[in-house]
């Protein structure tokens, strides 16, 4: 009888290391195997793993209660030691901060608040030293109202923004809310269709039209591919779409195709609207909507998933504590580019913020009745690094926004200090990440019921995984069934 809990479970992934595989479920190979060169092998975003980081909550250097540049760059030794290869920051240029960054002034200028164009330049050859990249968030759709482009229009300045960022070394973009960057000219004063396949009966809810005015237009495709011709015209650098539809048809539009791409990859949001409370946590979910991603995906593209990012709430506090190694050991040893939220490395969740504390203006204009329904600072709390004052986020008396009361005992010190934690496991399943069995192997699903997914990694020569994840609080006992000239074998797998 075998024990699967955090490394136990790693310890069996390897103990089973030439299962064979089952010719009964779906093989995904297209993407992840045979179209895979030595020189695709090697772009940097197709081998890595991404950290978000909200740079406002992360590290605060200088001690004013705002995390800041310096911040992240003293935090660089952590990277490494958890094994990200890619950081990306959320905006961190010149702001009003009427909507935290996303509201952008200037393109071209650091905001103060998180330092200065020296100190990105420092960020940028400390992370590059370490083998670590940059990725910017990119908000073309929307401005500040106090941007000169409400008065010029100079469209073809985006250009010259990515221009600027690129020769100023970033290694990618990830661009945001991409869908609503054209408009119809006329829009004003149109009426757009009923959505007849809403479900939505209220007129003042977004999804009760059919946007065919503003949103997924076609200049807008034409526009994304100029910017990825942009980029492609640099070495080795990334670029990541931003699109939330209910339509998957139309996120794979963003991709591109394998000979006229328009993106790396768009981002692959179905673990987090598709799974939105702790049952919807099943090992057939999980794999169907793998399946839903890959099956859709254009030939010769990339896959990636996302567990969680500032907008959403944090996927221990969606699913529970105890489903998190499980979640991460799933998105981490998919084929394919994984993103982290910072903190759900080592399980943080969500905290309540007072509505004198709340900053958001989601939460701030729906008021003080109503705010905890569309506050989204609960999920950007500040990172937790020790037990000391503010979880070592800040020295000052008073942070940006609350930090967690848990801190005490859920804290990057305190999980690298014990035998086993969930920042323990994020790191052996990054190194177990590194073998080119899942970064570039067939993935191959072997079981999928209420309780249990598992799934087989194999590429060419090298070792053959096994990877099985108990999605239920109980135990369940699995056949690990292989072919004639293996073993049939049972085992118990414990939850998470």
């Amino acid at each position: 009888m075998m024990k699967f809990c955090s490394l136990s479970l790693l310890t069996f992934v390897g103990v089973f290391a030439n299962i064979c595989a089952s010719s009964l479920h779906n093989v995904y190979q297209r993407s992840v195997n045979e179209t895979e060169t030595k020189e695709t092998q090697d772009e940097f975003w197709k081998r890595g793993i991404i950290l978000q980081i909200y740079p406002r909550s992360y590290y605060d250097y200088n001690g004013d209660g705002t995390g800041d540049i310096r911040g992240i760059i003293a935090k660089a030794d952590y990277f490494v030691e958890l094994g990200v290869e890619m950081v990306w920051l959320t905006p961190i240029l010149q702001s009003p901060m009427k909507d935290f960054g996303y509201d952008i002034s200037d393109f071209k200028e650091i905001d103060p608040i998180f330092g200065s164009m020296e100190d990105y330049e420092n960020l940028l050859k400390e992370l590059h030293d370490k083998g670590i990249k940059v990725i910017f968030d990119f908000v073309p759709n929307h401005t500040s109202d106090q941007h000169e482009w409400f008065q010029k229009k100079v469209v073809e300045e985006m250009d010259n923004v990515f221009r600027f960022w690129l020769d100023k070394g970033v290694d990618g973009f990830r661009v945001d809310a991409l869908k609503h960057l054209v408009e119809v000219e006329d829009v004003y004063g149109a009426d757009e269709p009923v959505a007849e396949d809403s479900e939505i009966t209220d007129p003042t809810q977004y999804s009760y039209l059919n946007h065919t005015l503003t949103v997924n237009l076609p200049e807008t495709f034409n526009i994304t591919r100029g910017w990825y011709e942009i980029l492609d015209s640099y070495d080795d650098r990334l670029m990541m779409t931003e699109v939330y539809d209910d339509d998957i048809r139309e996120m794979m539009r963003y991709y591109g195709n394998e000979s006229y791409p328009i993106s790396d990859f768009t981002f692959n949001f179905l673990l987090i609207t598709k799974l939105t409370n702790r049952s919807d946590v099943t090992g057939t979910n999980l794999k169907n909507l793998v399946d839903l991603w890959m099956d859709n995906m254009p030939s010769g593209r990339w896959p990636n998933w996302v567990l969680g990012n500032h907008d959403n709430k944090r996927v221990s506090s969606r699913f529970g504590v105890d489903l998190i190694d499980a979640l991460n050991m799933f998105i981490l040893l998919l084929p394919g580019t994984p993103t982290t939220y910072y903190g759900e490395e080592i399980g943080m969740v969500d905290t309540y913020i007072s509505y004198e504390d709340t900053q958001d203006p989601a939460g701030c204009n729906n008021g003080p009745e109503h705010y905890t329904e569309t506050s989204r600072d609960p999920v950007r709390t500040p990172m937790q690094w020790d037990e000391s004052q503010n979880a070592g986020f800040s020295t000052s008396e008073n942070t940006w926004i609350p930090v967690n009361e848990n801190y005490p005992g859920l804290n990057v010190q305190v999980e690298n200090s014990v035998e086993q934690s969930h920042l323990l496991v994020y790191k052996e399943l990054a190194k177990l990440r590194l073998k080119k069995t899942f970064q570039f192997g067939e993935l191959e699903f072997q079981t999928a019921t209420d309780e249990v997914v598992a799934f087989v990694r194999s590429y060419e020569d090298s070792q053959t995984y096994l990877i099985v994840i108990n999605t239920s609080p109980e135990e369940v006992t699995i056949d690990v069934s292989e072919r004639k000239r293996c073993t049939s074998r049972k085992r118990n797998c414990n939850p998470w």
